[in-house]
């Protein structure tokens, strides 16, 4: 992709690298995560936080990590099962890695409530193309009791 500049005034110059599409799209994900992680902990505080919540990673599985067969972009697909004996919100990040370990893609997934010892599913969509096998991994789970 040719990369873009965020808007300009008439004839200045820009002092700074161009942003590709891709890098672009990057940080829109990485704020929107942030902001979706913030607003469950924000939850947290006015309804309060489960001890419990040290074992939300175990409450996130991935059932399937996929190219795009085109080159395009990742998807993995999975399950929550809740654990936790209160109503919760889920917020996580996945990671898409090559068979090296390298991470070539992320996504970022929020669930708003699951209820005790019931399943959710979800879907999350790279944000960048990776090509060949990959493998997921599921990072930075946060569980919010949901008032």
């Amino acid at each position: 992709m040719s990369p873009h500049y965020f808007w300009q005034p008439a004839g200045h110059t820009p002092d700074v690298a161009p942003v590709t599409k891709e890098e672009e799209v990057v940080g829109m994900v990485r704020r929107i995560s942030v902001a979706g992680l913030a607003a469950l902990a924000g939850v947290a505080l006015l309804g309060g936080c489960s001890s419990e919540e040290k074992n939300a990673d175990a409450d996130v599985s991935v059932s399937s990590c996929t190219p795009d067969p085109g080159g395009g972009r990742p998807t993995a697909n999975g399950g929550i099962t809740n654990h936790s004996s209160k109503d919760s919100g889920y917020a996580f990040t996945v990671i898409f890695k090559d068979p090296a370990g390298n991470r070539v893609s992320e996504g970022a997934a929020a669930v708003s409530e699951v209820k005790p010892a019931a399943n959710a599913t979800w879907r999350v969509e790279g944000v960048t193309s990776a090509k060949g096998p990959l493998s997921c991994d599921i990072t930075n789970v946060v569980r919010t009791a949901v008032p």
